[in-house]
């Protein structure tokens, strides 16, 4: 009995292990696309990653990218709002707000897009780039 338990304990192991494998090539994969600015075959690898693992964080963070490089701000700016609830460390928060920010910039969401910004802000004070980004988006207003 306890052999058999083991047994289906290491299949479910190495099978948890492979789909975590397949997960980080599809990654990889749009890492590369995304490199060489080919943003539609990223936004492909990443949607893949994602259907293996729809909680990962690095997926759904460069989905968002791949999105905004592609000027598909509305479709950015879901990926990126979605993963405010989900990022629990300071500095990738920051991150998402950051490119959440200017998102919601390219739109002309000028309000929206000071509010993501003071929120990167919160996470991370001394970026410099948000702090640029946040005065260019309240010149604008």
């Amino acid at each position: 009995m306890i052999t058999k338990f083991n047994i289906l304990f290491c299949l479910l192991i190495i099978t948890m292990y492979s789909f975590s494998q397949v997960d980080k090539k599809q990654i990889r994969e749009g890492n590369k696309y995304y490199n060489n600015k080919k943003f539609c075959e990223s936004e492909v690898a990443y949607q893949k990653a994602l259907k293996k693992d729809p909680k990962s964080y690095k997926a759904i963070f460069n989905l968002g990218d791949a999105l905004y490089k592609q000027d598909k701000f509305d479709e950015a700016t879901k990926q990126f709002t979605e993963m405010t609830s989900k990022v629990n460390d300071k500095e990738n928060t920051s991150k998402v707000y950051h490119n959440l920010g200017n998102s919601y910039l390219l739109q002309n969401k000028l309000d929206e897009s000071i509010n993501a910004y003071k929120n990167a802000l919160r996470n991370n004070h001394k970026d410099m780039e948000t702090k640029y980004n946040l005065a260019y988006a309240q010149s604008m207003k």
